[in-house]
């Protein structure tokens, strides 16, 4: 779902291809691109951003303004079997309040992550929500 603003200048529309690339970025800037991939709600592993179908997007990432203006994004992933599940979204959620806050001058209200799945030799189906508040920090 795109991330849509009106403002006094009109309105402004943030793609789902865009957020799924600032998410796609902070995997990779967060140093843990071999332990966590973005996926559908049903635990399917999504491919490169840039092939990714509307609707795929729609199925996994979520973007919306709060009540105070501030982003709020929810996204799914699969993380590595063996990788510590915590320790590595709460790094790629930095990682992305900190890719906000460079692209917006200011952090999100909160990143979302649900874990769907662990992958070993396949993946084994997982629903772990954890979620990351940042509406202090600036």
């Amino acid at each position: 779902m795109p991330l849509v603003r009106k403002n006094s200048y009109g309105t402004v529309t943030v793609s789902d291809k865009v957020i799924v690339r600032g998410i796609v970025s902070a995997i990779d800037r967060s140093g843990c691109a071999g332990d966590i991939w973005l996926a559908t709600r049903r635990g399917k592993l999504l491919i490169e951003a840039s092939l990714l179908s509307n609707a795929e997007m729609a199925n996994s990432v979520s973007a919306r303004f709060d009540g105070n203006g501030k982003i709020s994004l929810s996204f799914c992933v699969i993380t590595r079997f063996g990788a510590p599940i915590k320790a590595t979204a709460e790094l790629v959620a930095n990682e992305l309040a900190e890719i906000i806050r460079e692209r917006t001058g200011a952090y999100p209200s909160s990143v979302k992550i649900t874990v769907t799945g662990v992958r070993s030799a396949r993946i084994a189906r997982r629903n772990m929500e954890l979620e990351f508040l940042y509406g202090s920090e600036d």
